[in-house]
């Protein structure tokens, strides 16, 4: 088998994944080598970013961006014929589809038409991929992608090059809302292994000078490395941060236990995890500056940013977003995101079950987009806890608003009537703390539920170095 060597990207720039000799190569590199080949990488995935119809594409959401609820209500209803038409032409999966469920391209006008489809769940694409997507038009150019998953079931489907393209420009049209550009000097806090993870001294972070950016490594942060950590921020001084709420909360608490402190950029960015409003107020107080929160995938069927004025937005030009409100013990706001995307066409989705639950809201932000609102990220159906009367409670952080005694927790439901609490003290931590605790998460979930705490070093990650403040065990059914 092949050494395969592949660049993929990480919320807005490129980052290594290799494997086989390749991976040994560069492991063996001095570090100013890495900074070049990691330079060399960046160049070649900026050309599929910032390359053909970038620009045009970016000014026309910036125009987009302002239009009315009704204006953007016909865009989408253009956007998706455009899609019906494709898919009716390109994919044998949704031919079938529509003929099972008797209805003709030209009877889905508009977004309110989609009910006469099914639901598409994420095992129709594990055992469909190929009938799904248009893998005879070699124009479009398609690149194999995969999630990882969260207990290892995850899916692979591919982007067509056009995609790379239009995520980067919503991604740039965020940014802007900071006040910052695509190409402002950059530190980020990623998932990929860009540093070996045999190295023992610094430097723990690696530079793309394609894009000005300055990876920096999640797996070497530590107590002992933290004062390195901070002196880099600090000398580098970024126009912008961006990474995992949970490692930049981590900064955030080595810069305030080590009394160093950080630099004011203009803003950070946080993406990947749910953000915790404990993370977010524990950040802004060490950088100084606003939190943006993000939320994409890399099925590309969803987008949603927060704005200069504190709410979130659903990039309505990015597709159409359905809510499945069957979530027993959720409020009538909130639901399962049900996703048709517009961005890419390499695997279309339509109506896709993420899994991802949000809260959302009539009112208009004073920000004066006409972009929907979004009042919460919910989390996503893995994180939901189910009482042992069957409702379902989600964004339980709020159960920790007041622990300045934690640096962090995380909560595992092990079966309908016990959770068990994993918690990372703070100098102090008594009993008193604990009953506290206790008395917060009963107070949400009912008496019923046994709660058992386990005080740990470290909350454990994920595979691929995300945190998750909640994870069900417990079978839906």
């Amino acid at each position: 088998m092949r050494d395969q060597f592949i660049l993929v990207s990480e919320s807005g720039g490129v980052a290594i994944q290799s494997a086989g000799t390749l991976e040994k190569a560069y492991n063996l590199m001095p570090s100013t080598v890495q900074d070049i080949f990691v330079s060399a990488a960046g160049w070649n995935f900026a050309r599929k970013k910032f390359g053909k119809g970038f620009s045009d594409f970016l000014a026309h959401i910036e125009e987009t961006q302002w239009w009315t609820k009704d204006e953007l209500i016909e865009y989408q209803n253009e956007k998706l014929r455009d899609l019906i038409g494709f898919v009716a032409e390109n994919s044998r999966f949704y031919r079938k589809v529509m003929q099972r469920a008797g209805v003709k391209p030209s009877d889905i006008k508009e977004v309110s038409d989609l009910k006469k489809l099914p639901y598409l769940e994420k095992d129709d694409i594990r055992n469909n991929l190929q009938e799904i997507s248009p893998t005879h038009r070699k124009d479009l150019k398609l690149e194999l992608k995969h999630t990882s998953g969260t207990t290892g079931t995850g899916l692979h489907f591919y982007w067509d090059s056009p995609a790379i393209m239009k995520e980067y420009a919503f991604v740039a049209r965020h940014r802007r809302w900071a006040g910052v550009e695509p190409l402002d000097l950059q530190a980020t806090f990623g998932g990929r292994i860009v540093v070996p993870i045999s190295r023992k001294k610094p430097p723990f972070w690696r530079t793309n000078l394609a894009e000005r950016q300055v990876f920096f490594s999640m797996y070497h942060v530590s107590k002992g490395n933290a004062p390195h950590y901070l002196k880099k921020l600090r000398d580098l001084r970024p126009i912008l941060v961006q990474g995992y709420p949970s490692m930049l909360s981590t900064i955030a608490t080595f810069s305030e236990e080590l009394g160093i402190p950080l630099g004011e950029p203009e803003a950070v960015f946080t993406s990947s995890e749910t953000l915790l409003e404990s993370q977010r107020a524990l950040i802004e107080d060490a950088f100084q500056c606003r939190v943006f929160d993000w939320y994409g995938n890399s099925e590309l069927c969803a987008s949603i940013g927060q704005c200069e004025r504190g709410k979130y937005h659903l990039n309505a030009e990015y597709g159409i977003v359905e809510l499945d409100r069957d979530v027993r013990g959720m409020d009538g706001d909130t639901g399962q995101m049900i996703c048709t995307s517009f961005v890419n066409h390499g695997t279309p989705l339509l109506r896709y079950k993420i899994g991802d639950l949000i809260r959302i809201s009539d009112l208009k932000c004073p920000c004066g987009r006409g972009l929907p609102v979004v009042d919460s990220i919910v989390g996503r159906m893995d994180d939901i806890i189910v009482t042992p009367k069957g409702v379902h409670v989600g964004r339980m952080d709020h159960a920790f608003k007041d622990a300045t005694f934690l640096k962090e927790a995380q909560i595992i439901q092990e079966s309908k009537s016990i959770i068990r609490v994993l918690i990372v003290p703070r100098q102090g931590f008594g009993e008193e703390h604990m009953n506290q605790l206790r008395f917060e998460i009963n107070n949400r979930l009912g008496s019923e539920m046994q709660v058992d705490f386990e005080i740990v070093d470290a909350v454990p990650r994920e595979r691929n170095g995300k945190f998750r403040s909640v994870i069900s065990l417990v079978r839906r059914g």
